[in-house]
């Protein structure tokens, strides 16, 4: 959670490690330059949600928050606030929901048509671990802990715990290898 300057220039250090992004690619419409743009965004409206705000910062972040949800809506992306930890990176923009309480560690990788989502109550939403990569159209429903150096298959439902290091697959997701 970003709470002084020090943790927002952090995040967005981080990030922008996992992005490479380059001077010219604004211009070469490089979706990568529109992720991290989306991805400074939302670092800006964690920084500004979590700060006790002045009269200036509370303009600045109902300024904020609108861009964040207009890109959102544009990118088709929405990432609830103050749920994932530094160096997120999307490879691709495409539909992706993450639900409001979930909560997904550092260095993670998400593509594109996941859903993070709850079931039966807004509560039960699930805990992601650092280094977990949930390839494209990934579901993970309810509350659910997946631990560190996970990898999610392309189209598998994740709907119980995942244990650290390892691979997931299918429908309900099971385990098919250790790391």
């Amino acid at each position: 959670m970003i709470k002084t300057k020090e943790d927002y220039r952090y995040y967005l250090s981080e990030d922008a490690k996992r992005y490479n992004v380059q001077f010219l690619d604004k211009y070469k419409y490089n979706e990568n330059y529109y992720l991290l743009k989306y991805m400074k965004v939302l670092r800006h409206v964690e920084y500004l949600t979590n700060i006790d705000k002045n009269i200036c910062q509370k303009i600045a972040y109902l300024y904020m928050y609108r861009k964040y949800k207009k890109m959102c809506f544009k990118y088709r992306i929405k990432i609830g606030i103050n749920t994932c930890g530094p160096g997120l990176w999307m490879p691709h923009i495409g539909l992706i929901r993450v639900g409001t309480c979930a909560k997904i560690g550092s260095n993670c990788t998400i593509g594109p048509d996941v859903v993070i989502g709850t079931k039966d109550q807004f509560e039960n939403i699930a805990t992601i671990g650092d280094n977990v990569e949930i390839c494209l159209g990934a579901k993970i429903i309810g509350k659910v802990n997946i631990g560190n150096n996970v990898t999610i298959a392309p189209n598998s439902v994740v709907i119980k715990d995942i244990p650290d290091n390892c691979v997931v697959s299918g429908v309900p997701a099971k385990i098919i290898k250790q790391k």
